[in-house]
């Protein structure tokens, strides 16, 4: 099941179903054997126009500028500008990206066809004061929970799949899908 709520204000006429399916179909839940199957699925869609007194001190029901437009009433906001990365973003974000990026490249062109469309990603990196700065000295650890076909978890794929990315040297720590193991009392590689 798929659920769409919220407010929005807009004159836009939206498919919001077709959208949900058709997102959902470019994911990968095509079938009830990765968790969801697009095309039959139940879809519920609660959209009401938004309360004229959130409009009118977000964007002004039309009449402010772009400068003048506020954020919202919901939303989650996490940042800060650092040197960390090229694009200015936290080490540990960008490299979690990344990783899930290949995660979601390797599923979808077949290199590792073992994948299903929901995995997760976290990194851990070790860093040093080095005067007023806190600059990283190393990635600590690799975190990659993965849904995945069963019993058809294969490490070369991933580990190759992986090793073509940015990251020349790294260890991974499968924890979700170790623990899985362990519990089927199946430890070799």
């Amino acid at each position: 099941m798929v659920m769409v709520f919220g407010e929005i204000t807009t004159s836009a006429k939206v498919d919001y179903e077709k959208v949900v399916r058709d997102t959902c179909r470019e994911i990968g839940f095509t079938s009830e054997d990765v968790g969801l199957n697009c095309d039959t699925c139940k879809v519920l869609v609660h959209i009401e126009e938004q309360s004229p007194d959130i409009g009118q001190s977000v964007h002004g029901m039309g009449t402010k500028t772009l400068e003048e437009v506020g954020a919202g009433d919901q939303g989650h906001m996490f940042g800060y500008a650092t040197d960390e990365t090229p694009e200015l973003m936290p080490l540990t974000h960008v490299l979690a990206t990344q990783i899930g990026y290949k995660l979601t490249e390797v599923r979808k062109n077949g290199t590792c066809p073992w994948l299903r469309p929901d995995g997760k990603t976290q990194v851990t990196v070790e860093y040093k004061k080095d005067g007023g700065a806190v600059v990283p000295v190393r990635v600590h650890t690799i975190l990659i929970s993965t849904q995945h076909n069963e019993g058809e978890l294969c490490w070369a794929c991933v580990f190759g799949g992986l090793e073509g990315g940015c990251w020349p040297c790294f260890s991974v720590c499968f924890v979700c899908c170790m623990s899985a193991e362990r519990e089927r009392g199946r430890t070799e590689r």
